[in-house]
């Protein structure tokens, strides 16, 4: 690096309290010339699952350069390169080919309950997308079990409710990207493994995201939840020994609007149950949340947000106009969603039509007319086309696309 480089260092000390845990970052910044990569230091945290300090070293560095990754302003996809390393003798060997173009782990500090690793990430931070920078809106129905006879173990017949509303809660409380409107108490009649067989997926999103005024709409299931068979019965002190157990969810994220599947998400993990085989525990309990079986859970949960923020980083914000007022039109998203008055949007015409194979399809075609924010409400926002004349040729069946707000440094 040239000595005439000019450094700027910065340090940024947050506290991410989710219902999943609590991640302290302190980051080192150096900024040399710019789009080029540059070094990041950051720390990222994990809880101790069944004494794994293995897995808790792992985990703590994917969550330390996740921090750094969302630090550099790069693509959180760059995190998604170091699962595929291998955690040898306090080192990570990755294989890079996005914006990670190297890591290095300077320490681990290890607790009776959890680790932290302390990282170094160079990061090649070049922006991949221009979006409007407002939070996506999503309904989370309830995941239904696959195999109920497996919930007989401990009695968690209610896991799926308990998963599904704890991520519910953690979009709602953490994520600044992704917005849960709702968290839908029902059982909806839903296979992920035959989603490209059943029809009428496409109107259940939809009537779901109308129900909800979301845009998106997440579905799941509770696949594996099955106990190991192996034989735990301690003979000599006839004590039964903890069993390991699985959990495996499968989701789908779908697309509001339209009912297409946006992307398809699996998880697999197994830790050890450590409740005794006879006692009935309650899904929804901290009892269960604070068990190793509980943070496994967590740890999974919070996996899954973070890949449904990326896979819709670049996606356009799209409001419904629901409603003609006066000189304008309302829309459904507001405060809430990151709207602020001034902010300009471009009027989408939503058609439907036909396929060959008979499924109904939904495409955008976006106009010439540009709309305004004249005033803002939690979840609503009411806008005025920027030449008067322009508003005869809206309709409520319309849809408006939101803009990037320019910075205003």
């Amino acid at each position: 690096m040239s000595n005439n480089s000019q450094y700027r260092i910065t340090c940024l000390i947050a506290d991410l309290t989710r219902s999943l845990g609590t991640i302290g970052v302190c980051m080192a910044l150096l900024l040399a010339y710019p789009a080029s990569a540059q070094w990041y230091e950051s720390e990222g945290s994990a809880v101790i699952i069944g004494n794994n300090i293995e897995r808790a070293k792992e985990q703590a560095v994917k969550e330390a350069v996740k921090s750094a990754v969302l630090f550099a302003g790069a693509s959180i996809s760059s995190v998604q390169q170091v699962e595929n390393g291998t955690l040898t003798q306090d080192s990570i060997s990755y294989q890079s080919n996005g914006e990670l173009v190297g890591l290095e782990v300077l320490s681990y500090t290890t607790t009776d309950e959890s680790v932290t690793a302390r990282i170094r990430a160079e990061i090649f931070a070049e922006a991949q997308c221009t979006n409007s920078g407002l939070s996506h809106t999503l309904t989370i129905a309830r995941f239904p079990l696959a195999h109920r006879q497996q919930a007989a173990h401990g009695g968690i017949y209610d896991i799926g409710g308990a998963v599904s509303k704890v991520m519910h809660s953690s979009f709602q409380e953490t994520s600044t990207q992704v917005k849960s409107h709702l968290w839908l108490d029902e059982v909806l009649a839903y296979d992920p493994s035959q989603l490209t067989t059943i029809p009428e997926v496409d109107e259940l999103a939809r009537t779901l995201a109308r129900r909800s005024n979301s845009q998106y709409v997440l579905v799941g299931q509770v696949r594996d939840i099955s106990v190991s068979q192996e034989q735990s019965l301690n003979l000599k002190f006839w004590t039964y020994e903890p069993k390991p157990r699985s959990l495996s969810l499968e989701l789908d994220l779908l697309d509001g609007m339209t009912g297409e599947l946006v992307k398809r998400f699996r998880y697999r993990d197994q830790v050890l149950w450590d409740f005794p085989p006879e006692q009935v525990v309650d899904p929804f309990s901290a009892d269960f949340w604070q068990s190793d079986y509980g943070k496994a859970w967590g740890q999974m949960l919070g996996d899954a947000q973070n890949d449904i923020e990326t896979a819709l980083s670049c996606t356009p914000s799209i409001a419904n106009i629901i409603n003609r007022k006066d000189a304008g039109v309302i829309v459904n998203m507001g405060a809430q969603d990151g709207i602020v008055r001034g902010q300009t949007a471009q009027l989408t015409r939503m058609t439907t039509f036909m396929d060959p194979f008979g499924k109904v399809k939904t495409s955008f075609d976006a106009s010439s007319i540009e709309l305004v924010v004249s005033a803002v409400e939690a979840r609503q926002a009411y806008l005025t086309t920027k030449r008067s004349s322009d508003l005869a040729n809206v309709s409520i069946n319309d849809v408006v696309m939101f803009k990037a707000l320019k910075p205003d440094w």
